[in-house]
């Protein structure tokens, strides 16, 4: 009887050992991307080469779907991407308050920065204001910028940079 219950106690170690390591292992790239103020945009450029190494295998393994997923949103977690999105979504809701028609041109690039374009028409000039992080969805649709039309110098219109989901 103790045979059996030796055996069964090594088939338990040899299975378990390795389980446990590989948990272990998946759950701690999370803490590791907090640890080095990994995002989304630039996970593996802020963590070492050393570490880099051991981790990156993981981001580009072929995992069974449920898994991935959830790992993903686990990662997500601990790299603060709800936060981000939330900060982010302020970000656009203030700079969407701030621009108001009859701004001049001047103060806008004053407060959001020189545009990514500029692009004419007759005697409108529309603008184009890019921000990262990259494209975060909000209400339902995706925006990450802004298009700000100025005639004479001065705003005319606004709009934020969409596209349907």
């Amino acid at each position: 009887m103790a045979t059996n219950r030796e055996w069964l106690w090594r088939i338990s170690l040899i299975i378990g050992i390795p389980l446990v390591l590989l948990t272990v292992y998946l759950l701690s790239l999370g803490p590791i991307l907090k640890f080095y103020g990994a995002k989304p945009s630039n996970v593996w450029s802020l963590v070492p080469a050393g570490i880099r190494m051991i981790y990156e295998p993981l981001d580009r393994a072929p995992l069974p779907q449920p898994l991935a997923g959830l790992l993903l949103r686990y990662n997500q977690w601990w790299m603060g991407v709800e936060h981000d999105k939330r900060a982010f979504r302020n970000l656009m809701v203030q700079i969407d308050k701030s621009i108001t028609n009859g701004m001049a041109l001047s103060q806008v690039v004053a407060l959001l920065g020189e545009p990514l374009a500029l692009l004419t028409n007759g005697d409108t000039i529309q603008a184009n204001f890019i921000y990262m992080p990259e494209v975060i969805t909000c209400g339902g649709y995706f925006t990450n910028g802004f298009v700000v039309a100025f005639t004479n110098g001065v705003v005319v219109r606004k709009a934020p940079i969409t596209s349907g989901q």
